[in-house]
Parts: structure tokens; C-alpha cells; sequence
């Protein structure tokens, strides 16, 4: 099985196509992003539409789209992660702040024995 994984795209929409021009669709069988869709580009819209275009089979969110889509806050990030955010935050239409970058995303936790009980070891998945 063949995966094409894309993360951390951060609202580039000209990096996504780029890469997705040098994917043809037939060359992978399952699509999975790791987050950070939006976030300092200029076009979060159309980043995550395209993403939802391509029907991906496994999403979860990254910290900058928790924080654009209001789930969490920008107390964390640094002064200009914190702006991007408020900028995408109001850039992005209702439907891809709650419908997309919120609703349409899933994170899931690692269960297991022998798994590391830091959270930030804990968000990010294995996968096999």
C-alpha cells in the first residue's frame, strides 16, 4: 500500500499544488494529513478546499487550525503565529471555519501499553 502524506501546508496553496502536480492520483492509495492546513499564507480557503476535493482518508488537526477555527486559543504561539492566526481566523468562510478545519477533521489517541503519557509525545501518531 502506498501513502501520499501531506502536513503542515499552513494555507500555501501554490506549495499544494506543486506537490499534488507531481502526484498523480492513480500513484498512491491512501491520502493522509497531519494537520496544519491553514495558518501564515495567504489563501486558507482554497488550501482547504482542495484538501476536501481529494476526499483524504485520514486528517487531523494541526495547532494552527485548532486555533483558526476557535477550538483553542493563540495563547501559546508566539506574536506573529498569534497574528496569522487572527488574520486566518477571519479570513476563512463559516463553512471551511466550522465545517472544515473544525467539523471535518478527527484527532485520534494512541492507545496501547508502553505509550508515552507526555501529551506531546501523544499527539502525533504512529502509523502503520
Amino acid at each position: 500500500m502506498r501513502f501520499l502524506i501531506l502536513s503542515d501546508i499552513h494555507s500555501n496553496i501554490d506549495a499544494l499544488d506543486a506537490v499534488l502536480a507531481r502526484t498523480p492520483p492513480k500513484s498512491y492509495d491512501k491520502l493522509i494529513v497531519m494537520g496544519d492546513l491553514v495558518g501564515y499564507g495567504g489563501t486558507p480557503n482554497e488550501v482547504v478546499d482542495r484538501i476536501f476535493e481529494l476526499k483524504p482518508d485520514f486528517l487531523i488537526r494541526g495547532n494552527h487550525d485548532k486555533v483558526a477555527s476557535g477550538v483553542e486559543s493563540a495563547d501559546n504561539f508566539n506574536r506573529i503565529a498569534g497574528e496569522a492566526a487572527r488574520w486566518t481566523q477571519s479570513a476563512l468562510t463559516s463553512v471551511n471555519r466550522v465545517g472544515g478545519v473544525a467539523g471535518r477533521t478527527r484527532e485520534r489517541r494512541p492507545r496501547g501499553r508502553g505509550l508515552s503519557r507526555d501529551p506531546v509525545r501523544r499527539r502525533h501518531v504512529c502509523l502503520r
